[in-house]
């Protein structure tokens, strides 16, 4: 027993004295912890307090920059504020010359700037419908006319940064569309309740007109012939197959051609119309007249006045139309085979054309129940197997020739300029060219015969981008393709300055794309500029050339917000430095000196930033330029988004 009670008074000694140990060595960590901490918090202190200071540094630097370029800003204040003068001139003069010719026109068309006068002219067509087709037409192409010049307004206001007038243009525009659908269901439904008066000899009833913006033709069933397989309309060139359901059916068909598009404006998808919009409406009959002797009686119902459109397949009588669309997933209806001809300014770009119709629930242009599409070049038409019938179109992505691979810009006197433009997918055997004069573009390349107009006519920017989009050469990006091509939009602030900053100096030098543009970041656009000495060898191999070799007057400038700066690299360079890419986008708490790196010298604007580099003459010419002419270049690289898509 004694014994054991040694044993066991040993293994407490022991047990104690590991506690003691283990109570030693937390009080050891404890303290060094305690040290560790402190010593962490004076390493982050000290940080804090260097991460301060250069902060307080490199502020007071920017501080002094910024004032630098104010100042640089108010010396140019002076030439700034006479070209403003100047394009207040040009602008009064356009106005007067517009006023002047729409005196000598007697033009009846309300102006799109007044709003007054548009008010009157919608309250006027809607108090007086017409009731006869050919008229009614005449007054929907005098609205696409007023609809052309408030477009160009519309994208004035755009580039201008004038969001409230814009708006209110759209707003517009809206309504005179509205108000054309409206008129052209109107005089619809005032020839179905007369349908008989039309009939021929053969009991057929067929209706056609056409104006230079809408065709418009209407089949009416009342012979119900079942061998009836054709509707054939050969002034407006339009033919469908009808399916056998439809030649007995009590229904009219109303295929409308307009050769303008409402729809992708709205459109969630990437593809737009070319070509205007093609519509097939199945449309109900009124109740068919009553002859009692000499008279003949019509029954006044909604359908006098309104149109009723039908879905396809038409349902059976007394079943909900809205089930029409959920029978066809079971079995589809034959398709109904449609045939009509593309304005002859449209150019056709795939080699495969897509017809789409529009689907207003999702608001995407659709393929599917569309088949058989064919494109004959020789007769200028699209054929193609439909069970939609809505409205349809000649079908192209928007980004068919974006983002741009390349472009350049060349002055071809002090006064025009050629720009010159690389799709990455370029569909065109050659690049898309664009003069630019005092106050107008006018098309170079590519040289097509449907493109005729805008390669013989001077017009504005605005204009001349708007013909060339319903032509199907679409060069008018929006935020919303960005997505779509794989690019991040620049900074609006910054590509807007960089245009304006590119127009002014665009007299004297020439100008290229550069391959760094579109790895920078938003707030960032690279581009390169050389001098112009010689106005003789500024030809476009001239200028290709030069940017292909890069020699040392090529010179890499980039574009932030505050300002203009050179870059020492070249589109020869594999990469980028990190020293580079360092100086471009710099943290706030930078030591330049401990990172043995220079700061970049930005000046407020490009013509600043050229002193010193460019030859006196040079900067003369920037000068004294032509405003209506740099303006006119500042809305063309502005609208066509050279850097965001570029």
């Amino acid at each position: 027993m004694q014994a054991k009670g040694k044993g066991g008074g040993k293994a407490a000694k022991k047990a104690a004295e590991a506690e003691a140990a283990r109570l030693a060595a937390e009080e050891e960590c404890t303290k060094l912890d305690g040290e560790r901490q402190k010593l962490e918090g004076e390493e982050q202190a000290k940080y804090e307090a260097e991460k301060a200071e250069r902060q307080r540094v490199e502020a007071a630097r920017l501080a002094m920059e910024s004032e630098r370029l104010h100042q640089e800003n108010d010396s140019i204040a002076f030439f700034l504020g006479t070209r403003a003068n100047a394009l207040r001139a040009v602008h009064l003069k356009l106005k007067d010359d517009v006023e002047w010719r729409r005196y000598l026109a007697c033009c009846p068309r309300p102006d799109p700037r007044l709003e007054c006068q548009i008010n009157g002219y919608l309250n006027t067509l809607q108090e007086n419908p017409e009731t006869e087709l050919e008229f009614t037409l005449e007054h929907c192409d005098d609205n696409e006319l007023v609809i052309g010049e408030a477009q160009e307004l519309v994208l004035a206001a755009e580039h201008f940064g004038n969001g409230s007038k814009r708006e209110k243009h759209l707003e517009y525009l809206s309504k005179i569309r509205s108000l054309t659908a409206a008129q052209i269901d109107r005089i619809t439904a005032h020839i179905l309740q007369r349908a008989d008066e039309f009939q021929n000899a053969k009991g057929e009833v067929q209706v056609q007109a056409q104006v230079d913006a809408v065709k418009f033709g209407l089949w009416v069933n009342l012979a119900k012939n079942p061998r009836m397989k054709t509707i054939e309309i050969p002034e407006l060139n339009f033919i469908s197959e009808l399916p056998k359901s439809l030649a007995l059916a009590s229904i009219a068909v109303r295929m409308l051609h307009v050769y303008y598009d409402e729809l992708t404006a709205r459109a969630q998808n990437e593809f737009m119309a070319v070509g205007g919009v093609f519509a097939v409406d199945l449309l109900a009959l009124p109740p068919p007249p009553k002859k009692v002797k000499a008279w003949t009686l019509r029954q006044v119902t909604p359908l006098a006045t309104h149109v009723s459109k039908l879905p396809y397949p038409i349902p059976p009588a007394g079943s909900d139309h809205s089930m029409a669309a959920a029978s066809t997933t079971a079995t589809a209806p034959p398709p109904m085979g449609i045939t009509y001809p593309l304005p002859s300014h449209v150019l056709v770009l795939d080699t495969e054309p897509l017809v789409g119709w529009w689907d207003p629930e999702t608001e995407t242009w659709r393929t599917d129940g569309v088949s058989d599409v064919k494109y004959d070049d020789e007769a200028h038409t699209m054929s193609f197997q439909t069970i939609k019938l809505t409205s349809c179109a000649l079908i192209m992505s928007r980004i068919k020739l974006l983002p741009y691979a390349s472009w350049n810009l060349r002055p071809t006197t002090t006064s025009s300029s050629v720009l010159t433009i690389w799709p990455e997918h370029n569909p065109l055997p050659e690049p898309i060219s664009i003069e630019v004069g005092e106050g107008w573009c006018k098309l170079q390349s590519p040289n097509k015969p449907c493109l005729q107009e805008l390669l013989d006519n001077e017009m504005p920017p605005a204009l001349l981008l708007r013909k060339l989009s319903d032509s199907g050469v679409h060069l008018l990006p929006e935020n919303r393709d960005a997505d779509f091509c794989g690019v991040i939009p620049k900074n609006d602030d910054v590509e807007s300055k960089l245009s304006f900053d590119l127009a002014l100096i665009a007299p004297a030098f020439m100008i290229s794309s550069s391959k760094w543009n579109k790895e920078m970041e938003p707030e960032d656009c690279i581009f390169r500029v050389s001098e112009v000495t010689d106005y003789t060898r500024t030809e476009q191999r001239d200028c290709d050339k030069c940017f292909d070799k890069e020699k040392e007057n090529v010179l890499t400038v980039l574009r932030k917000d505050k300002g203009c700066a050179f870059l020492p690299i070249k589109d020869q360079d594999p990469t980028m430095s990190k020293d580079l890419l360092r100086r471009i986008t710099p943290p706030d708490d930078i030591s330049w000196e401990a990172e043995a790196l220079e700061p970049l010298y930005y000046a407020g604007s490009l013509s600043v930033l050229l002193k010193g580099k460019a030859s006196e003459s040079s900067l003369e010419t920037v000068e004294t330029a032509s405003a209506a002419f740099t303006e006119a270049l500042h809305h063309l690289i502005y609208t066509l988004r050279l850097f965001s898509f570029g």
